[in-house]
């Protein structure tokens, strides 16, 4: 009886692994559609799921972000179909088109050269969106350096074969800005006018033209610590700047200062020098 029983749960456990190996169902293939110009053996082994392993919600998850952290398609999903003892697994991808040629229109203050230095995309790369986005802002970043803070940007694709396209890059530089008004905050060892004296970027007038270029903005900003630090002020520092934008399209400028303590240099003595005096050493 003791054997008999022993036979029974034998079968009664052979009987439940064949039903959990039956509710588990096993890759008998695996079929890549929809890509144009990505290898199919470069998804399957991104996809890491092998012919004969059982299928997963966590493994099909997990090959779809393998598969869009290449940044190469637009769109993917996985789907099963049933076959004589198995399932076949059909990866669907659809690509980004990839960039055959790029072109400018509207340009006039920046180059094509320039535009070609400061942007990530390049002839053969895939046109993801994000890559529009995050160039648009290098393009508008640039504009706003040489005063043009109203610049527009836009794209526009043609179509061409094999999945390839044309990117039109087409630019409103709109009206360069002017300064209104240049402000100080934080100055009590010199005056507003004092400082702006030392800047090259002047507030517009009668007889200036206000424009403002980045560029020269920062070197302004340099020499007002410059002259800080020549009169003795050499904790002295830029703690922020802001512009703001006016209705008639000028700028507002505040820069907000820490000028620190003012220190005094006493009487300076030379010791140990025998080649040379103490005045020239002093010059």
């Amino acid at each position: 009886m003791v054997q008999k029983s022993h036979v029974l749960l034998i079968i009664v456990f052979l009987m439940l692994l064949g039903s959990l190996a039956a509710s588990r169902e096993v890759i008998l293939e695996i079929r890549v559609v929809g890509n144009e110009n990505v290898d199919t053996d470069l998804i399957r082994a991104t996809i890491n799921i092998e012919v004969g392993s059982f299928l997963s919600e966590d493994r099909v998850a997990r090959a779809i972000r393998n598969l869009y952290q290449l940044s190469v398609f637009d769109t993917i999903e996985i789907k099963r179909e049933n076959l004589s003892g198995g399932i076949r697994l059909v990866v669907d991808v659809k690509e980004f088109p990839i960039i055959g040629e790029i072109k400018y229109e509207g340009n006039r203050r920046l180059r094509n050269s320039k535009l070609d230095e400061i942007l990530t995309v390049r002839t053969g790369h895939y046109l993801a969106p994000f890559l529009l986005t995050e160039n648009r802002m290098k393009i508008l970043a640039e504009y706003t350096k040489i005063g043009y803070n109203f610049a527009v940007v836009d794209f526009k694709t043609v179509d061409k074969a094999d999945n390839r396209v044309q990117l039109v890059i087409v630019i409103d530089e709109g009206e360069k800005v002017a300064v209104r008004r240049i402000s100080f905050f934080g100055n009590r060892a010199f005056t507003d006018r004092q400082l702006a004296r030392k800047m090259k970027t002047k507030q517009a007038s009668l007889f200036r033209s206000g424009r403002f270029d980045q560029e020269k903005f920062d070197a302004d900003l340099d020499a007002l610590i410059s002259h800080y630090n020549e009169n003795g002020y050499i904790d002295a520092r830029i703690l922020s700047w802001e512009t703001t934008v006016a209705e008639n399209r000028s700028i507002n400028i505040e820069i907000f200062l820490s000028e620190g303590r003012q220190y005094y240099f006493g009487r300076i003595d030379l010791r140990g020098n025998e080649r040379f005096t103490d005045d020239l050493l002093l010059e």
